[in-house]
């Protein structure tokens, strides 16, 4: 796999998927571009977008996380979605991981031991 074959490689958002078409009313979060005379000056433009879908996939030792964003509000068309790719270390996933677990004051879920019923069973 190389980077050429991801757009391919990696499923997209329908516009029919329900991560993008929830119905929840999230007009605030679309903002779109940040005006030139409130950037600081030397920086690139910044886009804000809501987050409607992601995938990954993996790359070798790596892994391809794929974000799928909107700038408008809903309904979205097929042409509404954009899709940006970032290959990254596995390191680097947990560590983002835990930091959205943290952020958002959760706790990663836990594996239960199996019983010794589950072991004898193969369950």
């Amino acid at each position: 796999m190389t980077m050429a074959d991801l757009p391919a490689a990696i499923p997209t958002l329908s516009k029919d998927d329900p991560l993008s078409h929830d119905g929840a009313k999230r007009d605030s979060a679309y903002t779109g571009r940040m005006s030139d005379k409130d950037r600081p000056s030397g920086t690139k433009a910044t886009e804000t977008a809501a987050l409607v879908g992601w995938n990954t996939m993996q790359m070798g030792e790596r892994l391809v996380l794929q974000l799928q964003s909107v700038t408008t509000p809903p309904p979205h068309r097929a042409g509404d979605v954009t899709s940006h790719y970032f290959v990254i270390t596995q390191n680097q996933a947990v560590q983002l991981g835990n930091y959205l677990f943290q952020m958002t004051g959760q706790t990663a879920p836990r594996k239960h031991k199996r019983g010794m019923l589950d072991k004898l069973l193969g369950g």
